[in-house]
């Protein structure tokens, strides 16, 4: 009898512990950043995708159905939390990044003031328009890296306090550049971004997380002088001359 009811109280307690799920809880800072992304987007996962120009074909497909439409964005699935372009079970932690436009609407577009990088390979790229890189260099993706982190310290130091204009940086997928080069190159730039703002918010005495993030609920537009939105497009370069801009698909005609 004794040893019946032991086995039960050991069997209820393994059900118990089975039963129980941990869940994680979002950081502020994945609360902050998703606060920040709510652009309307058609979505795409980019895990899935075979190749990185497959993109620009998925552009397509939605600008050629909605001819009447401008400035289509397109964005994909991204985990916040585990840095991840694998969606996470729990979509509290995911967020719908947008990475490009189609059917750009004519007289809205201003020139763009942003870092330029394309011809990407699997461990080099040409980069314009960062910091005292005026003119295409070639750079190997680590030297990328280090000159990318320095950018952002002269820049960031700039902003802080102040309402400038966004980190902007265009990602050209033209020569279908490999993926985990791609990924690897979007991460870096976005993760460092935001790490750095993040640090220089713990530094500030004046302000705090969860004043930032109460703002970032509110009204995100709050934020330009501490942690904006950093834009990441992708486009197809013989499309962006033409207008100015970051491209994915041009101006459909009805």
């Amino acid at each position: 009898m004794i040893r019946g009811l032991k086995a039960l109280a050991l069997i209820g307690l393994i059900l118990g512990l089975l039963s129980c799920k941990t869940t994680k809880k979002v950081s502020p800072e994945t609360l902050i950043i998703k606060n920040l992304y709510t652009l309307p987007c058609y979505v795409f996962r980019m895990d899935t995708l075979k190749a990185i120009e497959s993109i620009g074909r998925f552009s397509d497909s939605i600008c050629y159905a909605n001819k009447e439409i401008e400035d289509i964005f397109v964005g994909f699935i991204y985990n916040l939390e585990y840095r991840s372009f694998i969606p996470a079970k729990d979509t509290s932690f995911n967020c719908t990044i947008p990475c490009g436009i189609g059917n750009p609407g004519h007289g809205k577009v201003t020139y763009w003031r942003g870092v330029n990088i394309y011809s990407i390979t699997a461990d080099s790229l040409t980069v314009q328009n960062m910091g005292k890189i005026y003119s295409p260099t070639r750079l190997s993706i680590n030297d990328f890296k280090s000159n990318y982190s320095s950018y952002l310290n002269i820049i960031l130091q700039k902003n802080i306090g102040y309402d400038v204009d966004p980190i902007r940086i265009n990602m050209d997928i033209s020569n279908n550049p490999p993926k985990e080069a791609f990924c690897e190159i979007f991460n870096f730039a976005f993760w460092t971004y935001f790490n750095k703002c993040f640090q220089n918010i713990s530094l500030d005495k004046n302000l705090n997380l969860e004043e930032v993030l109460n703002k970032s609920q509110s009204n995100p537009s709050l934020l330009i002088a501490t942690v904006d939105r950093i834009y990441i497009y992708f486009s197809r370069e013989s499309f962006g001359r033409e207008y100015g801009i970051p491209v994915l698909t041009p101006k459909q005609n009805n």
